[in-house]
């Protein structure tokens, strides 16, 4: 969460420079590249995290491992909102991740990749749609690993202020971690499919 409230932060310091508004969502620069480059590698850092924690051993993780996760962690029933800025529109980053081109499939992901590759030629790709994006699924993919109860403040706005995260079907508790009162600790399970 620390990592992530640095994100924001400079994310922040954007949006002074740069207006979220649609007409913008194309501008980008060195600081907007940078921005990309910290809020992806949060989300694979998570990406990583969950794959491993479910007996993914493998070191070198790509794209095509990644995808496995959508399913499970329902993360295209995600959808994160701008609350200071409501002309920018409702995103679901995760919204055609395909697993025949899971990296291309994810545009903020692939502007990352692009400028992470070859800055001089895909500084085009940091744009500010991409930053703010991928500090979205930065936030989905906090909240599908560990849930609403135990992100608590984050959900009511105190350590990510500005965003608003919901999903479709939050009853389903079947994808939820929800404590039962007096049930002691959480355990965790491994998800069936991603060992």
């Amino acid at each position: 969460m620390q990592s992530l409230r640095i994100v924001q932060e400079e994310l922040e310091r954007i949006f002074r420079v740069i207006e979220p508004v649609p007409a913008n969502s194309s501008a980008f620069g060195h600081a907007s590249r940078l921005l990309l480059m910290q809020a992806a590698t949060e989300v694979e850092s998570a990406w990583k995290a969950v794959l491993r924690a479910n007996g993914n051993a493998t070191d070198r993780l790509t794209t095509r491992d990644y995808v496995r996760l959508l399913d499970p962690m329902r993360l295209d029933a995600y959808e994160v909102r701008l609350i200071g800025f409501p002309d920018w529109p409702a995103l679901r980053p995760f919204r055609g991740w395909d697993r025949a081109s899971p990296t291309k499939s994810l545009p903020w992901y692939e502007g990352y990749n692009e400028t992470k590759h070859d800055r001089e030629t895909n500084l085009r790709h940091a744009t500010l749609k991409s930053v703010v994006s991928a500090m979205a699924a930065a936030l989905i993919m906090l909240r599908a690993q560990f849930g609403p109860v135990s992100m608590g403040d984050v959900l009511e706005g105190r350590n990510f202020p500005g965003f608003e995260i919901t999903m479709d079907s939050v009853t389903d508790r079947d994808f939820l971690y929800i404590p039962a009162p007096d049930a002691g600790p959480m355990q965790p399970v491994n998800c069936p499919g991603l060992a």
